[in-house]
């Protein structure tokens, strides 16, 4: 009978750390473009000293800074139209102090699409972006 108490809290125990994780809550209600890679800012665009590009037939999405120090480019296989839908990134990269990350076919998951702006997630990667098309 002792060893039924032991189980049933190892069991849980697996449960919840089984769960995959899920993008911090204030990035779905941020707007701003960004990626975010295990809840650190990696990017985020700022109006005053940023830019924005968006090439459609790439399906390509940039930010950098206005002095080229700092950028952030996401590439899918394609535009997103739909809450829900997956999609690729074929490359995601950002700058950080002193070099480039990147990463290659990360699979995402769109959490949500409005006035131009898209979120994305990668529970494996556990990046989170937000990107516009700018048109």
């Amino acid at each position: 009978m002792r060893k039924t108490p032991l189980f049933l809290l190892a069991t849980c125990l697996f449960v919840v750390s089984c769960q995959s994780p899920a993008p911090d809550p204030m990035v779905l209600l941020d707007s701003n473009p960004q990626i975010v890679v295990r809840n650190v800012v990696k990017f985020s665009y700022r109006e005053a000293d940023c830019q924005l590009g968006f090439n459609r037939s790439k399906a390509e999405f940039r930010m950098m800074t206005d002095n080229m120090s700092s950028h952030a480019i996401i590439v899918l296989n394609d535009i997103p139209t739909e809450k829900g839908q997956r999609v690729v990134a074929e490359r995601i990269s950002w700058t950080t102090y002193n070099d480039i990350e990147s990463r290659n076919n990360v699979a995402l998951e769109v959490l949500k699409i409005e006035g131009g702006n898209i979120w994305l997630w990668s529970a494996r990667e556990e990046i989170a972006a937000v990107v516009s098309i700018l048109e």
